[in-house]
């Protein structure tokens, strides 16, 4: 294989880039185009960047065709990926056998069990399989860290629960992500955490 660049990005995923072609990784053969290695363990990803035509699948024996214009790496059995329509892009969440088990404008990080999603402008919550558990009702919310995610409302954030519940109210001015059970937040320019 000839790659100009061939580097970790987290464990198990590795970023392969060059000017011509990609080769065998691992024995599996990938398609000639400038490309990303998604996982080199269990699956491939290949892509041209900002591509018109479909370019980007997951091979491991050609599992699922070429049918995407961009894909994420697949996170407890899910994977984001964008279908162009027109011009128009649409984000969908998959499962490994390519089947799209939901649709919308934009998905968020598929690490949890659950996901938010915007709609109309809107942001809501899907499970895995594509239930929707709360219909786009915020301006956005973020992707949940530790079973929480932080959304907007009146200017305000506050935390939903992955049940789509208001745990912490719309209040600050500012939150952070939770992390090892705090998150940041911002009230009249003085930081704190909940």
């Amino acid at each position: 294989f000839i790659f100009t660049s061939f580097s970790p990005e987290q464990e198990q995923t590795y970023h392969g880039n060059n000017s011509q072609k990609v080769g065998e990784v691992m024995n599996r053969t990938l398609c000639e185009t400038l490309g990303y290695i998604l996982s080199a363990l269990t699956f491939t990803g290949v892509s041209t960047s900002h591509a018109v035509q479909p370019t980007m699948a997951y091979v491991e024996n050609l599992k699922i065709d070429l049918i995407f214009d961009d894909a994420g790496s697949f996170k407890n059995d899910r994977a984001a990926v964008m279908i162009a329509n027109q011009g128009i892009a649409q984000f969908a969440m998959i499962n490994p056998d390519g089947d799209i088990l939901f649709t919308a404008d934009e998905i968020n990080d598929l690490d949890s069990g659950v996901t938010a999603y915007r709609k109309d402008n809107l942001w809501g919550i899907v499970d895995r399989n594509g239930k929707i558990i709360l219909q786009p009702t915020y301006p956005k919310i973020q992707s949940f860290k530790e079973g929480y995610a932080a959304f907007i409302k009146d200017g305000m954030w506050g935390f939903l629960n992955t049940s789509g519940q208001q745990v912490v109210p719309a209040k600050y001015d500012k939150v952070g992500v939770f992390s090892e059970g705090l998150a940041g937040f911002k009230v009249n320019d003085q930081w704190g955490y909940l």
